[in-house]
This record gives C-alpha cells, structure tokens and sequence, in this order.
C-alpha cells in the first residue's frame, strides 16, 4: 500500500485502512507516524456519535503507533516519540469507548511501557463504569490486562477490584471463538491471578 497517497486522501475509509495496515509495517513504518498522527487529530472526537472508519482511523492508528514504537525501541528522551504517546494516552479518557480500549492496547504494545502508562493503567482500575459499556469486556478490564502484563507485581494489589473480575470474564469470553493454541494462551495469562488470590488467603 502507497501509505503517503492513502493518509492525504479525502476518503475517510481510506485514510483507516492506512491506518489499519500500517501496523503491520513495523519499523519501515515509522516515516509515516508525523503523518498518521495528523489524520487521527483531524477526526473531531467531540462529536456524540463517530463514524465506524472513523473509530477505526483512530484506533487502529493508535495500535500502529504502538507497534511501529515498539519496534524502533521507544525512547522517552525522543520527541516525536513523547507527542505520540501523549496523544495516545489523551486518547484513553476519550468519551468512545471504542477508541479509549485501542489506546490501552496501544500502550500495551510498548515494552517497557512508558513511565506514565502504569499510573494510567491504574487510575482507570479504579474508575467506575462508563456510559454504554461492552456488556462483557469493560475498559478497566483492559487497564487491569494491560497492568499486569506492564507489572504483574503491581497488578497484583487489584485482584480484589471489579476490574480484575471483569478481566477474568474477558478472557472467557474472548475464548468462546478462538483457536485451541489461544484458548490455552489465555488461560495461561490469568493462571497467576489464582495463585495470588490462593496465596493472600492463606495470609489471612
């Protein structure tokens, strides 16, 4: 894909199948974040209701970011780096949904992630439930996800909260139409959740 051609288009659709595909470049991808960035600031997230390639121009664009970060090595001291996660994490407080889980994951992507993540990551733990959840998997399920793959250490002070409860329905429900190999992936991210809980019990 003509990445430059299909991020100066007038389509919207277009410009969100860039944004889709271009995480998939990796680090060849990185000349086009200054632009990316541009597009997804061009969608006005104010509006009450977004279109579906808008909400994918965003958050796809958001999980390219983290992707393509990953792979040229994140670094806190870069520029350009420091605008593109500081977008993101605004994008975390966004009013869609949708768009505030694609930026959790984005910042999930980065390894280790950056400083600020943790407390965000955190901070949505312990907010209570948004307008027009997803019946199943909330945003601070996601938080918690993103957590304890950041810092399980960390993560565990939440196996207590709802949020963490909700993570354990998430992976259930993610199982329902998955294959045997991520079935088992997924049952094995959340095997040390049971174990600490076996283990504060015995505390008591």
């Amino acid at each position: 894909m003509d990445f430059r051609f299909a991020l100066s288009s007038d389509s919207i659709k277009v410009r969100s199948e860039a944004a889709l595909f271009l995480r998939s470049e990796r680090a060849s991808g990185y000349v086009h974040l200054p632009m990316l960035l541009q597009r997804m600031q061009d969608t006005d997230l104010a509006k009450d209701v977004l279109s579906k390639d808008e909400i994918e121009l965003v958050g796809c664009g958001a999980l390219s970011i983290g992707s393509i970060l990953e792979a040229v090595e994140y670094d806190e001291t870069n520029s350009m780096h420091n605008r593109l996660v500081d977008y993101v994490v605004e994008l975390v407080s966004s009013k869609h949904n949708d768009i505030a889980a694609y930026a959790l994951n984005s910042l999930g992507e980065l390894s280790p992630p950056p400083k600020m993540a943790v407390g965000l990551y955190e901070f949505v733990i312990q907010s209570g439930l948004r307008h027009n959840e997803h019946p199943v998997v909330t945003i601070r399920a996601i938080a918690f996800r993103m957590l304890a793959k950041a810092d399980s250490y960390i993560a565990r002070k939440y196996i207590d909260y709802d949020a963490c409860r909700e993570y354990i329905l998430a992976l259930d429900y993610w199982q329902v139409d998955c294959s045997l190999q991520s079935r088992n992936s997924l049952r094995q991210e959340s095997d040390w959740i049971r174990q600490a809980r076996a283990i504060k019990r015995k505390e008591k």
